[in-house]
């Protein structure tokens, strides 16, 4: 099976990718006059990310710039 780098390193990320926690979200104004406002969005208890999920992402980034090829970074 051949390798896929670049979707290797976005499965990484997003493992490695922090989760949960507090999202601000913009609300527009109903229309009636009303101020659009950002309005606070519990995603559930926080969770860090896969540390070597990480690890491993740096590592594919680190060997795409040491053999030149950073446009694919």
């Amino acid at each position: 099976m051949p390798v896929n780098e670049g979707r290797a390193k976005a499965l990484y990320r997003q493992a490695a990718a922090d989760t949960g926690g507090t999202t601000w979200i913009y609300m527009p104004s109903p229309g009636n006059g009303a101020k659009g406002r950002v309005v606070p969005v519990d995603t559930g208890p926080r969770q860090a990310g896969l540390d070597e999920a990480n690890r491993r992402l740096a590592r594919l980034i680190h060997r795409a710039w040491s053999e030149g090829l950073a446009g694919v970074v």
